[in-house]
């Protein structure tokens, strides 16, 4: 259901469940078919938890959209740190223990979990090898500044937790929102089936909650259409 349809509907649905509770003659009128003030506070607690729902769903996509940029954000800056002192340390490592430790042969992988893949054994193997680290100390790269990358590598898994919790968040709240509105849904088409019967004689009546009644000359018009 799109959010257009959405607020059409639930729109609608305030109309014909406020107006046949605040408008005497149609309570009065629905409540001899069975739709009383305790029934139709049904209707009122339905229509309650939808909007409250559409609000939530609102809420947890928005947090969800807001992960996906942090996760691009963490991203971008780790690779570029990233990128820069892989290609400082081809230039000073040369022996294949090295390079394999850091993974320096072959291409950068493109996809998060190839970057993750790749600069999670760089540092990490760096640092547990203070030779290593010390010789591309020489070159700008003091153990300080090979903590603080490392540390932005982390910053990209930690955002990626955070985006799956709120992406589940957010698909949930879709889930608990469409069940609401299924519920509400189905009460509203009982209730307006009812009060068409209960105001039949009265179509204005039923145009107060919301219900369009063609005229008799409009019905003639359709009619010859």
């Amino acid at each position: 259901m799109t959010n257009g349809n959405i607020t059409g509907f639930l729109e609608s649905a305030r109309v014909l469940i406020e107006n046949s509770r605040d408008i005497p003659e149609v309570a009065q009128a629905v409540a001899s078919y069975g739709y009383d003030a305790m029934r139709i506070q049904e209707g009122v607690a339905a229509l309650s938890a939808a909007q409250a729902l559409v609000s939530q769903q609102i809420r947890e996509y928005g947090d969800s959209y807001q992960a996906t940029n942090d996760v691009n954000r963490a991203l971008a800056a780790a690779e570029d740190a990233y990128r820069k002192a892989v290609k400082v340390a081809r230039v000073v490592f040369e022996d294949p223990a090295a390079i394999g430790a850091l993974k320096l042969s072959g291409p950068r992988k493109q996809t998060t979990n190839g970057f993750l893949e790749q600069a999670t054994p760089f540092y990490d193997n760096l640092l547990a090898n203070p030779p290593l680290a010390a010789k591309l100390g020489q070159y700008g790269y003091p153990e300080a500044r090979l903590k603080a990358e490392q540390a932005l590598v982390a910053a990209v898994r930690q955002a990626i937790n955070v985006q799956l919790k709120e992406t589940g968040e957010a698909q949930s709240a879709t889930q608990a929102r469409d069940k609401a509105f299924d519920a509400l849904d189905v009460w509203v088409s009982g209730f307006r089936a009812i009060c068409k019967i209960a105001l039949a004689d009265e179509p204005q009546r039923l145009e107060q909650l919301g219900i369009v009644v063609l005229n008799q000359a409009r019905k003639k018009t359709k009619a010859n259409a």
